[in-house]
């Protein structure tokens, strides 16, 4: 348990108001004498750190980390799972609708003074959508789509746990039985053993050729080179990528240049959004204070 004159670092850019309320409770420092660090510090560096006793990251993943071996050295890991399922859940949304009417086509079209029309256009309503991944970013997700008229697919390690918005509920290990009728498959998984990798060559050899497959989760999930030729090979199409299993993504790499594509740089889940912003702070403080008094830590990790 940490006491009140706790040495706390700070590497998120945190507001002026919510530094002036740590500083009247907490010893701010800025360097390895922290004895808790709010933030993403470098996994390298963490030995460097002797007394450090709580980590809170501002992102939601924490595979960078070790855990098991952080609790060993009695370090506690929160991550900030929460902040993020609404933001991201508008990302996913708004790309989707520009895909699927053909917007990113005629931006290009604009700047080349082309005045020229689509053929068929689709929608979020009456779309099959599976989400993989049931968490706050997948829940958010599912009940925003619900509500614009989608049937949608949940997958879960616990199909016992139900969740607003979701017709049905499946195992990962189910997932090839309802590929072939999506018309969106969207991955919000966070990355471990289980999930990385998972989403292989033969899974998009299921999806119906109009299909788009949106990866929000982790770059992780999948191999890039199976998307570039899923999308060259038109076996689904487009795709929608958040994040890739290379960031930055090499310049020289294919999936640059393929078609029917939408690719942006890990930016769905940023604190460039004052809400999500607003409720990791409130993460920060709430989770200090409870480790003060002893009380249980919001999003503690375990393994």
């Amino acid at each position: 348990m940490l006491s009140l004159d706790m040495k706390v670092q700070c590497l998120s850019q945190l507001s002026e108001t919510c530094m002036t309320a740590l500083k009247e409770r907490y010893e701010i420092c800025d360097d390895t004498t922290a004895q808790v660090i709010v933030g993403n510090p470098d996994p390298e560096s963490l030995s460097e750190y002797k007394r450090l006793e709580l980590i809170q990251l501002e992102s939601a993943g924490y595979d960078q980390y070790d855990v098991e071996m952080l609790n060993q050295n009695k370090i506690r890991l929160c991550n900030a799972s929460g902040c993020f399922g609404d933001v991201i859940s508008e990302y996913v949304i708004g790309t989707l609708i520009m895909m699927m009417q053909h917007l990113d086509r005629y931006v290009l079209q604009q700047r080349e003074h082309i005045w020229k029309k689509a053929n068929k256009v689709r929608m979020i309503s009456g779309s099959t959508v599976v989400i993989v991944g049931m968490g706050n970013i997948g829940s958010s997700l599912a009940h925003r789509m619900h509500h614009l008229g989608a049937q949608v697919i949940g997958v879960r390690k616990h199909v016992e746990q139900s969740v607003a918005g979701v017709e049905k509920m499946i195992e990962l290990k189910q997932l090839d039985e309802v590929l072939p009728c999506a018309d969106a498959v969207i991955l919000c998984l966070p990355s471990n053993e289980e999930t990385n990798g998972f989403f292989t060559h033969r899974l998009f050899s299921l999806m119906k050729e109009d299909a788009i497959f949106v990866n929000v989760g982790r770059g992780s999930l999948v191999a890039l080179d199976d998307v570039a030729e899923a999308l060259n090979s038109k076996s689904i199409g487009g795709a929608i990528l958040d994040v890739t299993q290379i960031e930055p993504l090499p310049q020289d790499h294919p999936l640059w240049d393929c078609e029917n594509l939408i690719l942006t740089p890990h930016v769905a889940g940023t604190f460039a959004n004052e809400a999500s912003f607003t409720q990791f702070e409130e993460i920060v403080m709430t989770n200090l204070r409870n480790y003060h008094e002893g009380k249980p830590l919001i999003n503690e990790r375990h393994h």
